[in-house]
């Protein structure tokens, strides 16, 4: 397989990667990089996949793992220089210029949905149980100090780090039912942040990065759309109108919001939201 060799931080460090994906493959949850240089995501398509990285302006794509379906969920550490990414029931973490995934836990369980700490010294991750249920947990970025931060009848999903550390957002609920929750990690307390309902369903959250704010996907009055929420609860309101939109995620600035949706073939894609004039552009083809 032909790799492309490209600089990818400002202190030189040499990203050797493998050929971009083909047309046509569903393309979701971009992150962006702290430098706001890259938005990682991962495609999906008939039994081909893995993790790639795209410019913000939607040029050079890259391929980051090679071609797996169940290599999803990129992540960054908080210098840029690793991902932290979900394969086949594992979380691996990954040194960018050496592109040799490790594994962070060792577990016969399956577990997935990584995302990094701003501090660098975490990974929160869900975990299916025995039970058939999903819970979230968090590991030391070197695998160690494993950790079951909630206990529930309900699944978790697409935990999120606070731009301090000190908390987590996530979506939690059964049969359609989904409403966001914050775990705090000084207190070890859980709280809710908005309403479910089949009717107010709200997932895929993302803290701003300046705290003030928690973007999340939410289905209201029969239209899928993003909205924010203030972290005490207050302020909700809607972001983006675009239907079937999901999983948003806030450039470093805090400015453009990265998303998923379909486009016009029904095709998931990436899209960037400006908060500044409300104007939608799609990032990938």
């Amino acid at each position: 397989m032909r790799s492309i060799c490209l600089r990818l931080l400002s202190g030189g460090l040499l990203l050797c990667l493998f050929v971009q994906p083909s047309a046509g493959q569903m393309k979701i949850h971009p992150q962006w990089s702290p430098d706001g240089a890259w938005i990682a995501y991962y495609t999906h398509d008939q039994g081909r996949g893995g993790v790639f990285i795209v410019r913000p302006d939607g040029s050079e794509t890259r391929r980051l793992t090679p071609d797996d379906p169940k290599a999803a969920n990129p992540t960054w550490s908080p210098e840029g220089t690793h991902i932290a990414f979900s394969q086949r029931g594992d979380i691996y973490t990954m040194d960018l210029a050496e592109r040799q995934p490790r594994r962070l836990v060792h577990t016969p369980e399956r577990e997935m949905h990584p995302s990094w700490s701003p501090d660098g010294q975490w990974i929160a991750f869900i975990r299916w149980t025995e039970e058939d249920n999903t819970e979230v947990f968090i590991a030391k970025a070197d695998g160690r100090a494993v950790r079951q931060v909630t206990d529930t009848p309900e699944r978790e999903f697409h935990p999120k780090w606070s731009p301090d550390s000190q908390a987590l957002v996530f979506d939690s609920g059964q049969d359609g039912e989904s409403a966001v929750y914050v775990f705090d990690r000084s207190t070890n307390a859980v709280r809710l942040l908005t309403r479910g309902g089949v009717e107010a369903s709200a997932f895929t959250p993302a803290w701003s990065p300046d705290g003030a704010w928690v973007a999340f996907s939410r289905r209201h009055e029969g239209q899928q759309a993003l909205y924010r929420i203030r972290p005490d609860g207050t302020d909700l309101g809607v972001l983006a109108a675009t239907g079937e939109a999901s999983a948003p995620f806030w450039s470093p600035d805090g400015q453009p919001l990265a998303y998923h949706a379909p486009d016009s073939q029904g095709q998931y894609t990436l899209y960037l939201f400006s908060l500044a004039d409300g104007s939608t552009r799609k990032l990938t083809p």
